[in-house]
Order: C-alpha cells, then sequence, then structure tokens
C-alpha cells in the first residue's frame, strides 16, 4: 500500500500518522505540505525538522500542492488523502482571495492529474470537507414545515436577534441535525471555497473506477492543535482564556450550538475510510451530539478551577447559530470507533494547553482582527 497525505504535516494529518504508524500496517506513507506559517510558525526549517524527527519512515515533500506533478515517486500512489485548506470562518471573511487561491485554484492540477491517470494505481481519494458547506442548515417549523438555506443578514445581527424565524409566520423554529441530503448553502467563504472543493472533486473525479469520499467534518479538537493560530476553534479559544484567568466570552449569548470530535477518533474513521469499503459519497462526521456554549463554558469551568464566563452581544458575520451532524452510526467508517466523551477530550486538551504553556491567543484577539462592518 503506498499513501499519499496532502497537508499532511498539520493537526488532522499528524494524528493519521500516528495512527497509521501504531497499527504497523505495511504501507509506504508519502506526505506533501508547504508548511504555512499561520499553522507552523516562520521558522520553516524547524517545523520541517521536528516532523521528520517524530516520523523518521515517512517520506516528507515541504512543497507546494502546484507542484505536485513533478514527483514521479507519487504516480504509483493508491490512495490519497486531501486534507490542504485554509480554515477558518472568521478569517475567510475578509481573506477571500487566499481563501479561493488555496482552497480552489491550488486544487486544480491535483484534480486534472487525476482525471488524466496521472496516479496509475489509484483506488481511492479521501477529501476532507466541512460543516460549514451547510451553512445554517435545515429547520422546521411546526406549522409550515421544512426550511433550507436561511440567512442572518447583517442586520439583524446588529439587533442581536439570534434566532432564525420562519420566513412565513415569523414563529420559532427548531434547528435540525445535518444529514448527507441537506442542500449546502454556505454562509461564509469559508464554506463556499469547500464546497467548490467538493464540486471540482465530483466534476473531475466521480465519473473514473476510484473511491471518491467526501468528509464533511465538524469541529475537531483535541492536543496538537497550533496554539499560535486565533483561527484553530473556540475549544481552543476558551480552554487558553481560562487558564490565563481571562473571561471566556460567549458570543451571541452563549446559545450557539456545535458537535465536537475529538482527534484520535477522527484518526479511526479515517483510518477506516482507508482500509474498509466505503463506496463513493458524501458523509457527515461528528459525534452527533450538540452542545451551547454556555453548557460548553461550564464544562471547562469543572475541569480548569477558577474559569469565569460571561453571555455577551459579540458575533462573528459568517458563523452559524447551530449545527449538529446526523450521523450513520451504521456506516463502515464507524466500525470500532470508540467515541471519546467531551469532558474527557477538554481535560485532554487542557493538558495539552498547560503542558506547551502558552496561552496568549484568545477570542478577544480573534474579535479585534475583524474589519469593522464584519462586527
Amino acid at each position: 500500500m503506498k499513501i499519499l497525505l496532502i497537508g499532511g504535516a498539520g493537526f488532522i494529518g499528524k494524528s493519521l500518522l500516528r495512527a497509521l504508524v501504531s497499527r504497523r500496517l505495511s504501507c509506504e506513507i508519502f506526505v506533501l505540505d508547504h508548511f504555512d506559517t499561520q499553522i507552523h510558525g516562520f521558522c520553516k526549517d524547524l517545523a520541517i525538522s521536528n516532523f521528520q524527527a517524530e516520523f523518521p519512515s515517512v517520506r516528507l515533500i515541504p512543497d507546494d500542492l502546484k507542484n505536485i506533478a513533478s514527483y514521479v515517486e507519487l504516480t504509483d500512489v493508491d490512495s490519497i488523502f486531501n486534507m490542504a485548506s485554509s480554515t477558518g470562518t472568521a478569517q475567510s471573511m475578509y481573506s477571500y482571495q487566499e481563501y479561493f487561491q488555496n482552497n480552489v485554484v491550488a486544487h486544480i492540477p491535483l484534480v486534472t492529474l487525476i482525471a488524466s491517470n496521472h496516479f496509475v494505481d489509484l483506488k481511492k481519494y479521501i477529501n476532507l470537507s466541512s460543516r460549514a458547506v451547510y451553512g445554517e442548515g435545515s429547520y422546521f417549523c411546526p406549522i409550515h414545515g421544512s426550511h433550507h438555506g436561511l440567512r442572518r443578514s447583517l442586520k439583524q445581527l446588529r439587533l442581536h436577534q439570534w434566532e432564525l424565524l420562519c420566513p412565513y409566520c415569523g414563529g420559532q423554529m427548531t434547528p435540525l441535525a445535518v444529514g448527507r441530503n441537506t442542500i449546502p448553502s454556505p454562509t461564509s467563504i469559508y464554506g463556499l471555497t469547500k464546497l467548490c472543493q467538493e464540486n471540482l472533486t465530483s466534476q473531475f473525479i466521480t465519473n473514473l473506477d476510484i473511491a471518491t469520499i467526501n468528509l464533511r467534518l465538524q469541529n475537531i479538537y483535541g492536543p496538537g492543535q497550533s496554539l499560535g493560530n486565533p483561527y484553530t476553534g473556540v475549544l481552543n479559544t476558551f480552554i487558553k482564556s481560562a487558564l490565563s484567568g481571562k473571561m471566556i466570552e460567549l458570543y451571541e449569548q452563549g446559545g450557539m450550538t456545535r458537535d465536537f470530535l475529538y482527534m484520535s477518533d477522527l484518526s479511526e474513521i479515517l483510518v477506516n475510510c482507508l482500509l474498509l469499503d466505503i463506496k463513493t459519497g458524501i458523509y457527515n462526521v461528528g459525534s452527533g451530539q450538540a452542545i451551547n456554549f454556555l453548557s460548553l463554558a461550564e464544562l471547562i469551568s469543572s475541569v480548569v478551577v477558577g474559569a469565569k464566563y460571561q453571555r455577551c452581544n459579540k458575533f462573528r458575520f459568517g458563523d452559524v447559530r447551530h449545527v449538529s451532524a446526523d450521523i450513520d452510526m451504521e456506516s463502515k467508517m464507524f466500525s470500532g470507533v470508540r467515541f471519546t466523551s467531551l469532558k474527557a477530550g477538554i481535560e485532554k486538551l487542557t493538558s495539552y494547553i498547560q503542558e506547551c504553556g502558552t496561552y496568549s491567543s484568545t477570542g478577544a484577539e480573534e474579535y479585534d482582527l475583524l474589519p469593522s462592518h464584519l462586527k
């Protein structure tokens, strides 16, 4: 078996590599990654050295995706994981040119090569997408039924009207978990670029004899996330604020809900996608459990002694109010996965952040990075 991980030196990639190595699989693994400074820091040589020290048996190619055709040693890989993307909802709303370049344009050479049979032995292509493609997802009104593709306007958010109401009767609606049949309607540039990435895959690859798997990931968290990057996720932000004695700010009065999946659980799912007979298609990957930010802060305060939190009326345009995954637990990709409880995951992430001793980047700093017209 010969495997290529594109963007494999990042948070998800390294966790997957550890899972593959621990299984002692008979395989040759290549990683193509250009070591983005926002994730890996400004000392690229140090990041490369650290990676090679941890994974000495992995063939590392520290280069950009656009140059992939020049590496003849990759032409006979039989499986590709594509996890290369700029991530972060808030940042995408003002760095949209960078996001379209990195998440869409940069992937065109790859899918073109696949379509032209450049990878002569390729049997499986696994693309890591995002729940952001759904936007606000689906809602149910008891009078008018289901609604899809609704959006919260900037005017609505500035008036602190957080919840989506039925467009016909103005009544309260119930958010529904997003499933594979939920109509995508991204509300952020990031979500839009990930949907474009999926469509590139469908346009160029799915008519070939290659299992093409698009995984729409929920909020992935755990030790190993970049602590210096203000866009690595709400759990990182909350825990760092708690550890540094700062107030955890709960945007939109703490009412937003998310679905969190621990990193090692995702790695087991990805290994299953590699080894088992998973059919071409779109799959939602998460815990299937939603939790609101207020409850999340309360959970963190049970782990970090003295943690303080307050609800506020700040918001980030492009964020969605509620989201959780309707996952098919009967799917083979979840076979044998014992999901980590959120509290246990928070305890492990907290220990990791304490060991690193870096609590400098907070949600307030991220909020301050937003242009005034987006808040």
